[in-house]
């Protein structure tokens, strides 16, 4: 159903795009909650950017809440299934507060989710998150407040860019941003210093920042199906890389610096141009 909501289907105005995706949310509104009945239909309300933005909001909040432990429990009592949308969203942040301070496990994969509802860096115990499948476009800045995370997956998102607050997350240990549309890597992500393995695979990457080789804990870094045409020489510094991917590139040569990963046991050029520098691996 989610799919079939968020995907636009092609009409000749720019007008009528606007109002099918109106009509579109408002749809998925009164699917998760029943009081967006027919006296709320969009018609009623009047279609206007802020009740498309409060509804977006209140439609993750609650794609979000019924992953939560309890949260479908809770979300099914009488009291609170006919609530509006809005008065349900409104309860999230407390309704956290008092049943998911010790969550340390979320999985959110192919829920749907346009954006991160900030709800969730309330999860300050939280120490794996998985976003895969979803939608999202963004990573809120308020997600340095997750400060025990060690593991975020992210695959298969729409995602275009990374906060610099990334690098705030100085316990991570594995970062999933495979199959997004990356084209550039904050310099922040030099300050995982626990990385031990980042999935950076069919993005539209074009460089790596030299940042990349202040991590000393990194064993696998898969980058293959990007458009790199160069690897920063600091690369050579990643004592501990175990594999190395970079199948489906533009390389044409590697750095020197490349033969002082002595732990490297696995390295991918397939379908670069012939590249220069391989004797010294």
């Amino acid at each position: 159903m989610l799919a079939r909501v968020y995907q636009l289907n092609h009409v000749p105005t720019s007008t009528e795009k606007v109002y099918l995706s109106f009509k579109q949310v408002f749809t998925l509104a009164k699917s998760i909650s029943p009081l967006e009945s027919k006296e709320k239909t969009e018609e009623k309300r009047g279609l206007t950017l802020a009740n498309y933005s409060s509804y977006l909001l209140n439609i993750n909040r609650l794609l979000l809440w019924k992953k939560l432990p309890g949260g479908e429990e809770y979300l099914s009592r009488e009291e609170i299934k006919h609530l509006s949308l809005e008065e349900k969203g409104e309860l999230l942040r407390n309704w956290i507060e008092e049943n998911c301070k010790n969550i340390t496990i979320l999985d959110l994969s192919g829920v749907g989710l346009t954006y991160l509802p900030l709800e969730i860096c309330q999860l300050s115990k939280l120490q794996a998150l998985d976003l895969n499948q979803n939608q999202l476009t963004s990573l809120p800045a308020e997600i340095r407040q997750l400060s025990q995370l060690q593991t975020l997956e992210l695959n298969q998102n729409q995602l275009t860019a990374l906060p610099v607050e990334i690098g705030q997350l100085s316990q991570l240990q594995g970062l999933d941003l495979s199959q997004n549309q990356l084209t550039s890597l904050p310099t922040e992500i030099g300050q995982l210093t626990e990385l031990q393995t980042l999935y950076l695979n069919q993005n539209q990457l074009t460089s790596l920042p030299a940042e990349i080789g202040q991590l000393p804990q990194l064993q696998y870094l898969c980058l293959n199906q990007n458009q790199l045409t160069a690897l920063p020489a600091e690369i050579g510094r990643l004592s501990q890389l175990e594999a190395l991917d970079l199948n489906q590139n533009h390389l044409t040569s590697l750095p020197a610096e490349i033969g002082q990963l002595s732990e490297l046991a696995w390295l991918d050029l397939n379908q670069n141009q012939p590249c220069r520098n391989r004797a010294a691996v």
